[in-house]
């Protein structure tokens, strides 16, 4: 049985060592940060004396327990994965851990989405092949050449025609080719008349030789309701002075034919005859001393048909000189306006509509 004095001091060993481990678990504050020393406690000898009173205990702090150090902050560990704080704070740099600082950006970016529609692919409009056919113009052609006898050139000839494109699927093949059988026939004058009096000059020693023969050409309209092309030639055969004549090829993109005067004008031949006669020798009332004194009988003797062409301002009625007045006055014209003559016309080549 054991003194009663030594349970005293069991049971005081006991509960010292069971308030050492709740401090160490952190339940309460941490304390001050204080370094002590431990304190040795040494084993002696107690006699049992009855009557003594037991002294004070010191219970000091075992060896190598030492006080926690509050001089730093600790972080608990985490389990999984860490997470970084990052300050606001632009005075305040952000540290890496390996301790370098790092400059820490004053506000965070923020990026807007772009909400702009992206830009809408438009599709090309279908384009529609015009339905009112045009023939204009393309390149001027030419047909020249020289004729010879014994080394010597007799005649020379020039003749120029244009050739059409058209504004859509309509070929203007018909055209082209009624122009070209033109510019043939104007060859084949060169060859056939012209020649043989250069032939017959060059036997007679005529030094006005070689003869010349040329043709020029205006397109005087070119719309969805005709095509006009007038032709000038020009010839020098041994006279003191050129000679010139015209002719014209009127063509309907509508029909895609040559057109002639019943094409243009209203009623029978008979009718439109009449209506041109009366136009131009109104004109040649205004001033006879420029014609010869029979105009009418004259211009009434040369075939209409091969006299006109359409201008732009009206049908063109003319003659080459010497055909109703001297050669002085050249190739004459007379005028028939469209807007005056609407009634007795079928078409308005400048009509677009």
């Amino acid at each position: 049985m054991k003194h009663p004095a030594f349970r005293m001091l069991s049971l005081i060993l006991i509960l010292s060592m069971f308030l050492s481990v709740a401090t160490a678990c952190g339940s309460g504050e941490p304390a001050e940060t204080t370094t002590q020393t431990p304190a040795t406690t040494t084993a002696s000898r107690i006699d049992y004396d009855p009557t003594a009173t037991l002294p004070p205990v010191t219970i000091g702090v075992a060896s190598g327990t030492s006080a926690p150090d509050t001089s730093a902050t600790t972080t608990p560990a985490t389990t999984g994965a860490t997470i970084s704080l990052v300050t606001t704070d632009p005075t305040t740099p952000a540290t890496t851990p390996d301790g370098s600082d790092t400059e820490t950006s004053e506000t965070t970016p923020v990026t807007t989405p772009d909400t702009t529609e992206p830009p809408t692919e438009s599709t090309p409009e279908a384009t529609t092949e015009p339905t009112m056919t045009i023939f204009t113009e393309d390149a001027s052609q030419t047909i020249s050449g020289a004729e010879e006898v014994e080394g010597t050139v007799i005649l020379r000839y020039s003749i120029n025609y244009p050739t059409f494109s058209s504004n859509n699927s309509t070929s203007p093949s018909a055209l082209n080719a009624a122009v070209a059988a033109a510019a043939a026939e104007f060859e084949a004058y060169a060859k056939d008349v012209l020649l043989p009096f250069a032939q017959q000059a060059h036997k007679a020693g005529d030094s006005m030789l070689p003869f010349t023969f040329s043709v020029d050409y205006e397109v005087a309209v070119s719309s969805a309701m005709a095509v006009s092309v007038v032709f000038t030639k020009t010839e020098h055969t041994g006279e003191t002075r050129e000679a010139y004549a015209r002719s014209a090829c009127m063509f309907s993109p509508i029909d895609n034919s040559v057109m002639t005067l019943s094409d243009v004008f209203s009623g029978g031949a008979s009718t439109y005859t009449q209506t041109i006669y009366k136009a131009v020798f109104a004109k040649i009332a205004a001033a006879p001393d420029a014609f010869y004194a029979d105009y009418q009988n004259l211009a009434k003797f040369f075939d209409l048909s091969d006299h006109w062409y359409l201008g732009e301002n009206g049908v063109v009625i003319f003659f080459d000189p010497f055909q109703i007045a001297g050669y002085d006055k050249g190739i004459v014209e007379f005028v028939l306006p469209y807007d005056e003559y609407s009634d007795d016309l079928k078409i308005n080549p400048l009509y677009m509509g």
